[in-house]
């Protein structure tokens, strides 16, 4: 008992995770359960997650041998941190992990996506210079881009939880591309770029990028931190989430009103047709 109280007055007692490759099952993970709980009559860990390990793109272990070693500061050195970050989140890493020029060529070209779907944002939000400007009434494709936000945030909050990041970079990936680059950004770029500053259009939609830009942020941030930070940097308007200090700091910011369900279904029943006349041409 005496140990057991020592432990816990000059440690984090018990541990919130330990994590290893998957051969401690039989070392570490095991060795000191067994040691902690004859001291202590507890686990020394709350969680464990156990990793593949990293081979290449055939599948074959990495060795000198074999000459298919990948040296981590060569990677990061050509692609940077946040693709090899983004690389790692891409994995189902309980398997073994699948490493190589080539497909680290295809996350880049997709962390690129990401970073030109906040450019975007970053860009149209340049105008924003108050409050004021943000409004409260919104179209149903207004609504409904929101609530895809709205979704994909719980979805990625509940997997970070279950540390599935293979799951959030997928759906962010899809947000992105498919939900705001091919659809939200594309409709939105007359009104954006035509419009007056003092158009009502022009306004719903620059209120919509404002959560959006917030929501990306507090997703991306675990994933691509330094990316995140350089994006919560060039912020231009001085109000609301852009006053923390980093956007490590960010907290949840809920919106001001919520969608209608008749809106969201009418917006899903335009994307329907929409696929049928672009599969027709």
């Amino acid at each position: 008992m005496n140990n057991k109280k020592t432990l816990k007055k000059n440690t984090n007692w018990p541990a919130d995770l330990y994590l290893e490759g998957n051969d401690q099952f039989r070392g570490w993970f095991n060795s000191s359960l067994i040691t902690a709980t004859v001291l202590t009559n507890e686990p020394p860990y709350q969680q464990v997650i156990a990793h593949g390990f990293v081979v290449d793109e055939a599948g074959r272990k990495m060795s000198k041998s074999l000459g298919n070693v990948i040296d981590p500061e060569e990677i990061i050195e050509k692609f940077g941190v946040d693709v090899v970050r983004l690389w790692v989140a891409s994995t189902d890493f309980t398997k073994e992990v699948k490493i190589s020029i080539p497909l680290l060529q295809e996350i880049q070209g997709n962390y690129q996506k990401i970073r030109n779907t906040c450019r975007f944002l970053l860009g149209n939000l340049s105008t924003l210079s108050n409050e004021n400007q943000l409004i409260t009434e919104l179209e149903p494709v207004d609504e409904w881009v929101l609530a895809k936000l709205d979704k994909l945030t719980v979805y990625s909050q509940e997997n970070y939880q279950k540390y599935n990041f293979n799951l959030i970079y997928q759906s962010l990936l899809h947000f992105c591309i498919n939900d705001l680059s091919s659809f939200y950004f594309e409709i939105s770029k007359d009104s954006l770029y035509c419009d007056s500053l003092e158009s009502p259009r022009r306004k719903q939609i620059i209120t919509v990028l404002y959560y959006l830009l917030v929501g990306l942020l507090r997703i991306i941030t675990p994933l691509l931190l330094f990316f995140a930070e350089e994006v919560y940097e060039n912020i231009s308007f001085n109000f609301g989430y852009a006053l923390k200090e980093s956007v490590l700091l960010l907290s949840e910011t809920r919106f001001p009103f919520s969608a209608k369900e008749q809106n969201l279904k009418l917006i899903e029943d335009f994307l329907l047709l929409r696929q049928d006349i672009f599969l027709a041409l």
